[in-house]
């Protein structure tokens, strides 16, 4: 499985709905697209890559997953150890998921220019169609 893949998400009551199944071409990995319960999740092989926030009407939310923000501010700490940095920072994410700590990050820091890759190509149309990453 990926690193940094949260773990799979304990049995709920609530309703799930799938909205994409696909298995990916580079790697042979299981997409699947769910909502479950006001959270959209991206899974490879049944391991939560990315969570987004649905508010009632079904669209998506700003407000992050509390582990994203956490993981953030920790990465936010780091930076301020390394000293002066460029006005316009260049960040490369290996692994897109839905694209959540890309959107943190231009969030954060609106001159952040970012930069995700991803082995397999189903991995960025799911971003783009299900998480709403403009690519």
């Amino acid at each position: 499985h990926r690193l940094g893949a949260m773990p799979r998400r304990p049995p709920t009551t609530r309703a799930r709905k799938l909205l994409h199944a696909v298995t990916t071409t580079v790697t042979g990995s299981r997409l699947t697209v769910e909502d479950d319960g006001g959270l959209r999740t991206l899974a490879l092989n049944g391991h939560c890559q990315s969570e987004v926030r649905l508010l009632a009407d079904g669209t998506l939310s700003l407000a992050q997953p509390l582990e994203l923000v956490q993981a953030m501010s920790l990465l936010s700490l780091a930076w301020l150890g390394l000293g002066p940095c460029s006005a316009s920072p260049r960040v490369l994410l290996l692994g897109l998921g839905g694209g959540s700590i890309a959107r943190v990050l231009c969030a954060a820091e609106a001159a952040c220019h970012v930069h995700s890759v991803d082995i397999d190509p189903e991995v960025i149309t799911a971003a783009a169609k299900y998480f709403g990453l403009a690519l």
